[in-house]
């Protein structure tokens, strides 16, 4: 009896919890469920811990969606997305900008490289060297463009949504960095979209 009266004001307080007070933690890094985009609230879509050769904690990142993102896809130029990257580990930016340009070209068409060339080139030359602590931040407003942040100061800019499409393609495309990431990260949205009717 004890103990179904305390499942039951457990629940009770997770309800009475306003959603933007929740937060996922991974590794340490706490990503809230609601979180502010401009002039609206999107919802985490899901989160990811990256790991080196099976064994080294290189990275968490979580992914943001609108809640109107049902049933889009997430890479068009209309729907807005935010990925945010914590580094667990130091990383050369060499390798962040190479890696970026890599997984780049195996996903977007050499035409779509060529119309995006200033933006993809503004967004992946601002990739610098990372400490364990720091984070980049990706984030797509659609008729806005597209900003990547380093700590919460933006520190590149490209403008067309065409841009967004084809950077977010490295984590979300078809050919992605990886695909165990990919899959977490619209793990929640694809969980709720199979939940609705």
């Amino acid at each position: 009896m004890i103990g179904r009266f305390v499942a039951a004001c457990l629940v009770l307080l997770m309800l009475a919890t306003p959603l933007s007070a929740r937060v996922e933690r991974l590794e340490g890094v706490a990503f809230e469920h609601t979180r502010r985009v401009g002039d609206a609230d999107w919802l985490l879509s899901g989160t990811h811990l990256s790991r080196w050769a099976g064994l080294l904690k290189v990275s968490v990142a979580a992914l943001w969606l609108p809640p109107d993102a049902r049933g889009r896809d997430v890479l068009d130029a209309g729907t807005g997305k935010q990925l945010e990257i914590h580094y667990l580990v130091d990383i050369p930016g060499e390798r962040l900008r190479d890696g970026t340009r890599e997984v780049l070209a195996r996903n977007v068409t050499p035409a779509q490289l060529a119309r995006e060339r200033a933006g993809l080139d503004a967004l992946v030359n601002a990739f610098t060297d990372v400490r364990a602590g720091d984070r980049y931040t990706l984030t797509h407003v659609p008729g806005a463009g597209v900003t990547l942040a380093l700590n919460g100061r933006v520190v590149a800019r490209a403008p067309r949504d065409e841009t967004a499409a084809a950077i977010f393609a490295v984590w979300l495309g078809p050919a992605p960095l990886n695909e165990a990431k990919k899959r977490d990260l619209l793990g929640y949205r694809l969980h709720r979209q199979a939940a609705l009717p």
